[in-house]
């Protein structure tokens, strides 16, 4: 079923393989629409990403890439409040692609009130109409995607080119990298891609009817969240996510204390520049606890600059989900439960007079 595209599309109704085969463009004119602004000229003592779901992940691949680069910590806030260190010299990123995300909002006030240099990322909505009238940094981009999700490279390049012009990290080589990576990537695992050439679809194969467990580590463990969230929304199934080596010292006993191992499938992703304390912690907790798996997979980094080898990873895992959202029959764009979560909590909001 995988290897006929036409059936795909068929069950693609908001071009979510569309959108994703256009990443590594997306790259390049995310640069582009960032190079325009008018990016803060304070000297900070940290930096902060706000922002919830698709959006709030680029701060996280951000903050994997940028600790061993930058001099200064870079915090992730997927909530209402800043936390109580932000002020004057703390960077502030709002991000939220809708511009209407109710978290976003609430920490760009925040943001505000402290009176932290602040940089909005949005398609529009809200967060874009108050950064406008206040005078901050506003990075707009395209309102045409299918889904927050799929605006990654829009989402995470802001906040790369923002450092750079800040004098904070280096990644224009690292991003023209990623996007020539990217391009050879997508012919490998795109839909036209027959299964038995295509490690995104294999994945699918391995994954379908188990509960995934996906491990990282170092630059890829906010990739291992990113693949646990797409399968989440992308394939509608439960997963779990995990990094190495703080695994050995808690998640690794269950997998030899419990009779449901079988239900569970493992993803490792592996860097090719993995130092070998993790080689041989990878290597001794397949042998000794994944075994009990119903399957245990692996998956190589692409590239030689930490952009391209955590972007080839994560793209992989983009794919990989959408195509197990194909072979359990269902539509990987829509996400049902979210939008009725969000009525729920207005209608309950209304109801209290908020």
């Amino acid at each position: 079923m995988l290897d006929d595209p036409a059936a795909l599309r068929a069950l693609d109704t908001k071009g979510m393989m569309g959108t994703l085969a256009a990443f590594p463009d997306q790259i390049r004119h995310a640069i582009a629409l960032s190079q325009g602004v008018a990016w803060p000229t304070v000297n900070p003592l940290g930096v902060v990403v706000a922002g919830m779901g698709g959006s709030g992940i680029s701060g996280e691949l951000l903050r994997d890439w940028a600790r061993d680069r930058m001099d200064v910590p870079v915090e992730v806030v997927n909530d209402y409040r800043l936390p109580a260190f932000c002020g004057t010299r703390t960077v502030v990123f709002v991000e939220s692609y809708s511009g209407n995300t109710e978290e976003s909002l609430s920490c760009f006030e925040d943001a505000l009130v402290r009176g932290c240099p602040t940089v909005a990322v949005a398609s529009g909505g809200e967060l874009a109409r108050r950064a406008r009238e206040v005078g901050a940094p506003l990075v707009l981009v395209p309102a045409d995607l299918p889904m927050p999700r799929v605006a990654t490279a829009y989402l995470l390049v802001p906040l790369l080119v923002g450092l750079e012009q800040m004098g904070l990290a280096y990644s224009t080589d690292e991003l023209r990298e990623a996007q020539t990576v990217l391009g050879g990537l997508w012919r490998e695992i795109g839909p036209e891609s027959p299964t038995d050439k295509n490690v995104a679809k294999q994945l699918a194969h391995e994954l379908l009817g188990t509960v995934p467990v996906v491990y990282g580590q170092g630059i890829l463990r906010a990739v291992a969240r990113r693949w646990r969230t797409e399968l989440n929304e992308n394939a509608k199934v439960i997963a779990r996510d995990d990094v190495f080596p703080e695994c050995n010292h808690n998640d690794t006993p269950a997998w030899g204390g419990s009779e449901m191992q079988h239900l569970f499938s493992v993803v490792i992703l592996r860097d090719t520049v993995e130092p070998p304390e993790i080689g041989d912690r990878v290597e001794l907790t397949k042998a000794m606890a994944f075994c009990r798996a119903r399957v245990v997979a692996e998956l190589r980094a692409r590239g030689e600059g930490a952009l391209a080898r955590m972007l080839s990873t994560l793209y992989v895992g983009d794919m990989a989900s959408v195509y197990l959202a194909f072979l359990r029959g269902l539509d990987p764009g829509p996400i049902d439960m979210i939008e009725d979560l969000k009525r729920a909590l207005k209608e309950r909001r209304a109801e209290r007079g908020e």
